[in-house]
């Protein structure tokens, strides 16, 4: 397919996904995450507004530097500026949180059109389309593509970068460490766990390049990078070399954050936990097409060298390389010369698997740990969809074979193309439609989680693990990010004025946005221990000192890690839960995700 016809593809499925986050973004419930990066997402969007007016002096005035970019100062800018400019152009036409959101979906839609845009011209047309729609259909994917958060931001940049590095490793040019870096450097400008592209990168090259320009062009784009990062983080333009010290540190020595898992709770999670946080929380059918993508293309790699083609996507294969090779012939001399290591599987595959691998080998480490079940994981759920649609790819080769070519009727002879064209179009509407039939049986499963969970995909289990209910049973983490108050908003906007409300400790700040945004009254108390604070504390919120004994009303959230009998503070709320009375409750397949209590 033409570069230009995949492009436009990749931007109209763009354009689709758009639409379908923005329609959906108003169900989702605000997270955790969400009310600080959205504080620093304005409070950078003012700066931008008075550097942009002419207004300099100010902008550099030391208090209003550090107001605008002081906040949450230990993540790079890119998101808090993508939010901000995206709350700035919408916040007078969009309700809050989707104003606050829109930055964030619009680069989730640009990297799932550039995923699609790639794959098509690159594995071909149902290969892309499928891959696109399968992270779409990823229940719990689809739940973070809607967040103002940094975890699907990262992984969209994350795959734009990789992208941007296999473009420039297939024929490297001058400009091939700026292509590397410049990725590499945004990637980062994201969140830190972007500098895993180093090693990624540098094990692909390994195994599939040993062109002195490849590594070359890797290893001059990484000054590149940080360049890029340094000019592009305004916190740490005072002091850049200390300020990426104090980065890399303030990470290196991260507090402590407990997960939940099978029953126990865990500081130092198992070893095995990123794989069977991917095994359960993907729908069945993705992963097995995902294995099937790698298997395949390694026994066709082994077979024959290359790929093995088959039906008609063999037949316009053949088309384009004869079309193509005296073109080939003639650049041969001015192309470096790309010798590549022995291996089962094409270097394409084989970028996608690394991939997952990475992401999935680090959190395996015993230095490292996982929490939050899948939210440090989604690159590599991308990688995971990509390798599907290698799958999906392979699979609807083989059953084309087996429905016969569509006859073309083009060069024939005028009478002959009139008696044939009625079955050539039947011909061409039988295959297309059992195409789409496939991949809709495929996609279903997680078109169905969706439909059963949402706006709660977070307790989305496949099922291997017998779906949410399932994983109740196997004392797995049912729901987290503290997305359930949203449902609850129309029980606490009845409430007295006055009275004392209990949430989960450190998810305060999203009861505040809540009440800041116009969602909620404004005269509710929240309850906070003695000496704890809020990002919201300077904008005149109330609270009030005492914890759950001391509440009127509670809202629980059902998430293990902070609801258990092991650690004393949060055993109250067990003792809560059975005792008061409840107002309301969120259910899904019949778990019990949060409810709302009296005194």
């Amino acid at each position: 397919m033409s570069a230009r016809r995949a492009a436009g593809l990749g931007a109209a499925f763009a354009l689709t996904t758009f639409l379908i986050l923005l329609l959906t973004a108003g169900d989702v419930g605000v997270t955790w995450d969400e009310p600080i990066y959205s504080e620093a997402a304005e409070r950078a969007a003012h700066w931008l507004r008075l550097v942009t007016r002419g207004e300099s002096q100010t902008a550099w005035d030391a208090r209003t530097f550090g107001i605008s970019w002081g906040l949450v100062n230990e993540h790079p800018p890119l998101v808090r500026v993508l939010s901000g400019l995206g709350w700035a152009l919408t916040r007078g036409v969009l309700p809050p949180p989707t104003s606050h959101r829109v930055g964030a979906l619009a680069l989730a839609a640009l990297a799932l059109g550039v995923l699609v845009a790639v794959t098509i011209r690159k594995r071909g047309l149902s290969a892309g389309l499928f891959a696109g729609a399968a992270v779409l259909t990823m229940p719990r994917l689809f739940f973070h593509a809607h967040l103002a958060a940094l975890d699907f931001p990262l992984a969209a940049v994350w795959m734009l970068a990789t992208w941007a590095f296999y473009g420039a490793m297939q024929s490297p040019r001058w400009w091939s460490p700026f292509l590397v870096g410049g990725g590499l450097g945004l990637a980062l400008l994201t969140k830190i766990n972007a500098v895993l592209l180093i090693p990624f990168w540098g094990l692909w090259l390994l195994i599939y390049r040993r062109s002195w320009r490849s590594w070359l062009a890797y290893l001059l784009g990484l000054p590149v990078d940080l360049a890029v990062l340094i000019a592009g983080w305004p916190w740490i333009w005072k002091d850049p070399l200390g300020g990426l010290v104090n980065w890399v540190q303030f990470f290196r020595v991260h507090f402590e954050i407990r997960q939940w898992y099978a029953g126990q709770l865990y500081i130092q999670t198992p070893w095995y936990l990123p794989l069977a946080m991917v095994a359960i929380t993907t729908p069945v059918a993705l992963l097995v097409l995902a294995t099937v993508g790698v298997f395949h293309q390694s026994k066709s790699q082994m077979a024959n060298g290359k790929p093995v083609l088959s039906g008609n996507q063999g037949l316009h294969a053949e088309g384009t390389q004869m079309a193509n090779r005296k073109s080939q012939i003639a650049n041969r001399k001015s192309r470096p010369v790309i010798r590549r290591l022995p291996s089962a599987t094409p270097d394409w595959v084989g970028l996608h698997l690394l991939g997952l691998l990475t992401v999935l080998g680090y959190y395996m480490l015993p230095i490292t740990a996982i929490h939050d079940q899948e939210r440090l994981l989604l690159p590599a759920f991308l990688h995971l969809a990509v390798l599907a649609g290698e799958g999906f790819a392979a699979l609807w080769a083989w059953l084309e074979d087996r429905l016969g070519p569509i006859r073309r009727t083009k060069n024939v002879n005028p009478d002959v193309q009139r008696a044939f064209r009625f079955t050539f179009y039947i011909s061409r509407f039988r295959h297309r439609a059992v195409g789409f039939g496939l991949a809709g049986l495929l996609l279903l499963p997680g078109i169905l989680g969706i439909a059963r969970l949402h706006p709660f995909e977070l307790s989305y289990y496949n099922e291997l693990e017998g779906g949410v209910a399932g994983a109740a049973r196997r004392g797995m983490e049912t729901t987290y990010f503290a997305s359930t108050y949203g449902y609850f908003l129309p029980y606490l906007n009845a409430l007295p004025a006055g009275s004392k409300l209990w949430v989960m400790p450190n998810s305060w700040d999203v009861i505040y946005y809540y009440q800041l945004n116009g969602l909620l009254r404004a005269d509710t108390v929240l309850l906070r221990p003695a000496g704890w604070g809020s990002s919201y504390d300077d904008r005149g919120v109330l609270s009030g000192e005492g914890g759950l004994e001391n509440a009127d009303y509670a809202l629980i959230d059902r998430r293990q890690t902070t609801f258990n009998d092991t650690i004393p503070e949060y055993a109250i709320q067990l003792e809560w839960a059975a005792s008061k009375p409840e107002v309301a409750r969120l259910e899904r397949e019949g778990v019990l995700l949060a409810a709302f209590y009296c005194r």
